[in-house]
């Protein structure tokens, strides 16, 4: 027995054993794996806390970009109602302006026009208008006074 080497192994087996223990290689070891374990724990801990900071963030942004998105809508709700009401106004001015064209017009229209004489026409235009037109130059008179009073100015501001 004193001379196998499986008894040799064995008793330098204990001595290293009985080194390490009397060196306090085992305590350590202990305190390095606590330390790596708390090491953990803090990063676990601070890994927790950033992400309950990102998701309050997270939730404050989604809050305001619901406000800017309320905010928007209200803008563009009042432009619309601006611009219904901007629509209402041009119409009514429209109207009036038309209604006073139309006025005018009426009164244009209905006023009889006098007939000039230029000095090239010596005598006085004639009773009947085919005769006034082909002899005297009451005819250019009576072309500008129709074109002038006519209808078309007024239907072209109606249209516009």
């Amino acid at each position: 027995m004193w001379r196998t080497a499986e008894f040799w192994v064995a008793v330098s087996f204990l001595v290293f054993m009985g080194a390490l223990i009397k060196l306090g290689v085992p305590g350590m070891i202990t305190k390095a794996l606590d330390d790596r374990a708390d090491a953990i724990r803090n990063e676990l801990d601070q890994a927790r806390r950033l992400r309950e900071e990102a998701q309050a963030l997270l939730a404050e942004y989604q809050q305001k970009r619901r406000q800017a998105d309320d905010e928007a809508k209200a803008i563009i709700d009042q432009a619309h109602i601006e611009a219904e009401a901007m629509k209402v106004q041009s119409a009514k001015s429209l109207f009036r302006k038309c209604s006073n064209a139309a006025r005018v017009w009426r009164k244009r229209k209905f006023r009889a026009p006098k007939p000039r004489r230029s000095a090239k026409c010596a005598r006085p235009p004639s009773k009947r208008p085919r005769q006034r037109r082909k002899k005297c130059c009451g005819r250019a008179f009576l072309e500008k006074s129709a074109r002038r009073w006519s209808m078309a100015p007024f239907a072209i501001s109606m249209a516009g």
